[in-house]
């Protein structure tokens, strides 16, 4: 995807996996996210659950950026997991 325009910030969460499959809701006019967990996660955008071997998988301490107008994340990880979410948008 090219950018055409400066991204924002949208805003920042720190959420605890809890070993089941959890969902984040994105802040409004977010249109990109970067996902940085401390541990092993999968996350889907498309409103399906993933599961510890469905799904993209984001590596402990690795991080992801996401473009997605998705209105939430679904993840999965071990419980106690720390996934770190910065949010953009380009408004």
């Amino acid at each position: 995807m090219i950018v055409q325009h400066a991204l924002h910030p949208a805003g920042y969460k720190q959420v605890t996996l809890t070993g089941a499959v959890d969902t984040i809701p994105q802040p409004l006019n977010a249109i990109h996210v970067i996902i940085q967990p401390n541990g092993d996660i999968r996350f889907r955008d498309d409103g399906k659950a993933p599961s510890l071997t469905l799904g993209i998988k984001v590596a402990n301490a690795a991080t992801m950026s996401l473009y997605t107008d998705a209105r939430e994340l679904k993840m999965i990880g071990a419980n106690g997991t720390l996934v770190d979410l910065l949010w953009h948008t380009e408004i």
